[in-house]
């Protein structure tokens, strides 16, 4: 026998069918009750009337929701498990999701520790308050170092946060202050975990050696670019940057360019970089002609007037070989 309703419970009911019914009745906006506006169970059954509603656009959803949010009152605000459980009635938002969170930013710090640690981007949605909060964030960033660009100001400047951040996210840096951007120790972190940092270290860190040459070995990444012209001219950086990636001989100085040891280097990951090299080198025929003798493919990539040359005394080498060999097997005989 179902259990017998209070009158109280009897009108509970009525206000949130009478919501639901003036949800479905109009567009994006509804009336709630004053009444129920602090009831935790009822504003969650409306809120869920809403996130489960089919066959409506995104921004008409974003529309009830944000509107919704008017109507929850100050006592449930202040309520720590009314907003967990309202952050569990997701739905989606252009392609990612979305809840009551995104148009109520300010609770408790409980709230954001649990929030933050099951999904690091709320970090982006809370209030400015939570975001300068250190376990808060520290909490988000050990999740998702790229969530260190929603923290304040005053934490971007924490080293141990910002440490922690481009352990598991090395690009994470660029949301570093000025200050940790050029902070040696930090520099070399980011970059030993992935060369792309290290186009957001500060122009100092990127004219650093030590640096450069730990970014510049990473294959994946084109470092090199980001360096100093200096280095870009350093034989040991331009040397260490061609043999992980050939094409990081298009970004060397003129004098790296001309230098066949180097040219080499990237012409081994492909024949077709040899265009990058210097006019110095590619209409020099001492130094072309290396190439050519590497890997004739690199012929493909020449001027080609060079080509020319470069055929030319490829055969009178090739021919003066043949006449050596010849020589050589008589003499043997």
């Amino acid at each position: 026998m179902a259990e017998k309703l209070t009158r109280a419970e009897r009108r509970v009911n009525k206000l949130i069918e009478k919501a639901k019914k003036s949800i479905r009745q109009r567009e994006n906006t509804f009336y709630i009750a004053p009444e129920i506006t602090d009831n935790a169970e009822a504003m969650l059954e409306i809120l869920e009337s809403i996130t489960t509603k089919r066959h409506l656009y995104d921004f008409e959803k974003d529309n009830r929701v944000k509107h919704f949010a008017e109507f929850v009152g100050e006592d449930l605000l202040k309520n720590d498990e009314f907003f967990l459980k309202a952050s569990e009635l997701k739905y989606t938002n252009y392609g990612s999701t979305a809840s009551l969170l995104d148009f109520v930013k300010d609770y408790s710090k409980r709230v954001a520790l649990i929030l933050v640690k099951k999904d690091p981007s709320y970090l982006r949605k809370m209030s400015t308050s939570n975001r300068d909060d250190e376990d808060v964030v520290m909490t988000a960033v050990r999740g998702d170092g790229n969530v260190l660009q929603a923290a304040s100001d005053r934490l971007k400047d924490n080293v141990d946060i910002v440490r922690t951040a481009i352990s598991n996210c090395p690009t994470a840096i660029q949301y570093a202050s000025g200050r940790l951007k050029n902070n040696y120790e930090l520099g070399k972190f980011a970059v030993n975990k992935s060369g792309f940092a290290f186009q957001y270290l500060s122009e100092g860190l990127r004219d650093n050696e030590d640096i450069a040459l730990i970014a510049v070995r990473d294959p994946e990444t084109l470092a090199i670019v980001y360096a100093s012209d200096r280095l870009k001219d350093n034989r040991d950086v331009a040397t260490e940057a061609v043999r992980a990636n050939g094409n990081a001989l298009e970004h060397l100085s003129v004098e790296r360019r001309s230098e066949h040891d180097i040219v080499s280097y990237a012409i081994g990951h492909s024949p077709a970089f040899v265009k990058n090299a210097s006019n110095r080198y590619l209409y020099s025929e001492p130094l072309l002609f290396k190439a050519v003798r590497q890997t004739t493919a690199v012929l493909e990539y020449v001027p080609e007037e060079m080509r020319k040359v470069m055929v030319e005394m490829l055969d009178n080498y090739e021919s003066a070989n043949r006449k050596f060999n010849n020589a050589d097997e008589e003499n043997t005989l």
